[in-house]
């Protein structure tokens, strides 16, 4: 039993971490994708935020932020000096491969078989000849890196985002997008140690960004929660798909991340 929820708790980090809003662009291959942070993905209607557990979230954001800024903030950094560049680059290619499979699902889920179609041929291509996605051989080959998750596949079905949830260690999410990363637990193959080194190294890739938030911010918790979902909004209205140029054929501009 110790074990299972050990698993689960490991499974849920790389699910959580691994989405934490930042302020850059994602990397699709959608033509000038805006940045989130560039504009404003709202329909220009002014918007009451459903947070009705906001007397609950706020002590919990609260906790976690110490934890953040405590614990994993001073372990990362210690990580990224130790850590060659090449080796980092290495990592978080191999952490980025693990999110593939899920976003064949959340694209299913979509309706979007050109995205499916693209994170299915991303892992297969980096999983054998970029050696367990150490290499990203797949974006040299001209099919960029592009996460539709099952919370995304949901929008694009319409389903609202609900209230805003800020879950302990693992961060904010919305009523829409838990039952999601709740499968994508249950579905993990991997043990908690890969998970949450997977997530950790994710999580490296956007410390900065993470940081620099909530800097000078009158009210952290509203920060944190509007930068969510605004990014959540924002990767909603990605869509993924296939190039058009044959594969093997790169494309002039380089590859942002997400």
């Amino acid at each position: 039993m110790r074990r299972t929820i050990t698993w689960l708790l490991g499974c849920l980090v790389v699910v959580v971490l691994a989405s934490a809003p930042v302020s850059n662009g994602a990397a699709q291959t959608t033509s000038a994708a805006p940045s989130p942070s560039d504009e404003d993905f709202s329909d220009g209607a002014p918007k009451t935020r459903s947070d009705p557990l906001e007397f609950i979230n706020r002590p919990i954001a609260a906790i976690n932020r110490l934890l953040r800024e405590g614990v994993i903030d001073p372990v990362v950094k210690v990580y990224k000096f130790v850590t060659p560049d090449v080796a980092e680059i290495a990592l978080s290619n191999a952490a980025r491969n693990l999110t593939e499979p899920f976003s064949v699902l959340g694209s299913l889920v979509a309706g979007d078989t050109e995205g499916a179609k693209l994170a299915g041929s991303r892992f297969l291509v980096n999983t054998t000849l970029g050696v367990a996605g150490l290499a990203d051989v797949a974006t040299e080959a001209g099919l960029e890196y592009c996460r539709e998750d099952i919370g995304q596949g949901l929008a694009k079905q319409g389903v609202e985002p609900g209230s805003h949830v800020v879950l302990p260690l693992l961060g904010p999410t919305n009523t829409r997008d838990l039952p999601g990363d709740i499968v994508e637990v249950l579905i993990t193959p991997l043990p908690p140690g890969v998970t949450v080194a997977a997530a950790s190294v994710e999580y490296a890739d956007k410390q900065e960004s993470v940081e620099k938030l909530t800097e000078g911010s009158v009210d952290k918790y509203v920060t944190e929660r509007e930068a969510y979902e605004q990014h959540r909004l924002y990767q909603v209205q990605i869509t993924c798909k296939v190039p058009e140029e044959g594969i093997g054929e790169k494309k002039d501009a380089p590859a942002k991340t997400n």
